[in-house]
């Protein structure tokens, strides 16, 4: 793929596959078909037999690198993407998945250009509206409850430098990824005003049970030993609803009364 606007910086598109001849044209032409073209455009294939590849080839010339071969799963594709990638930010868009529409990359380009490790926008799954986490949200409990959408985020890709996607991980490996950078690491995060993607439904992250399972097992496994019962305690008393009620109830003047009153008492006492 030519690239053009060299003044921006390069945006590296990831899609992975397998098997998806019904939807991979509508995603491959969602990330063509945009306006910003300073962008590569990378297709990892799981070895598919239902026509996928014969899509693919219809445009392999503006393709900046394809490849149809078996994989490990879903997180060992992605990470094939990644290596082949020269983009200074990444975004994964896999099939079934598409741009909102041709301008999506173009009005994100002042963000682009900050010092920024993680840019998250608005996606739509299932037809929800999925706000981004403010950056004050972003905690442990935070990523126990919900996680990034990862086909509305960019990705800077020096923080690929040193943590690929686990491969051992079948389910959550783009939480545990964003909680490793942005936990652990302290990345830098904003998020962006700008309707991103249209996410097809959940396919294995939508296995609720087992993806909660794996996701706890990976969090406590990243904490320190003593911060492992903290993280029970919150997947059993951490209500956000309770703290937003709590917060309304302590800026209400006669609730401070009351507790000036008892404070007071117990002072005098």
């Amino acid at each position: 793929m030519q690239l053009q606007n060299m003044d921006a910086p390069i945006i590296s598109v990831i899609t992975v596959c397998y098997n998806v001849a019904s939807t991979i044209e509508k995603t491959m032409l969602s990330v063509l078909n945009q306006t910003y073209k300073n962008l590569e455009y990378i297709i990892i294939d799981g070895n598919s037999t239902d026509g996928t590849v014969d899509i693919i080839k219809k445009y392999a010339e503006r393709l900046t690198f394809w490849i149809s071969e078996p994989d490990k799963g879903i997180y060992d594709a992605m990470n094939k993407g990644i290596v082949k990638a020269t983009g200074e930010f990444l975004i994964f868009m896999n099939a079934g998945d598409q741009f909102l529409n041709e301008k999506v990359l173009s009005k994100c380009l002042p963000y682009f250009l900050q010092e920024i490790d993680v840019i998250s926008g608005i996606g739509y799954l299932s037809g929800q509206k999925w706000i981004p986490a403010k950056a004050t949200d972003l905690s442990v409990a935070f990523f126990l409850k919900r996680s990034l959408n990862h086909q509305a985020t960019f990705i800077n890709r020096k923080l690929f430098q040193d943590n690929l996607y686990r491969t051992d991980l079948k389910i959550v490996g783009d939480s545990v990824f964003f909680f490793q950078a942005l936990i652990m690491d302290n990345a830098s995060y904003v998020d962006i005003p700008i309707e991103i993607a249209l996410c097809e439904k959940p396919g294995l992250s939508g296995q609720e049970k087992k993806a909660f399972a794996e996701l706890e097992a990976s969090i406590k496994g990243m904490l320190p030993d003593r911060m492992v019962s903290d993280v029970d305690f919150l997947i059993n008393y951490y209500n956000p609803a309770v703290r937003m009620i709590g917060g309304w109830l302590y800026k209400m003047h006669f609730l401070k009364k009351i507790l000036r009153f008892i404070r007071t008492n117990r002072k005098t006492r």
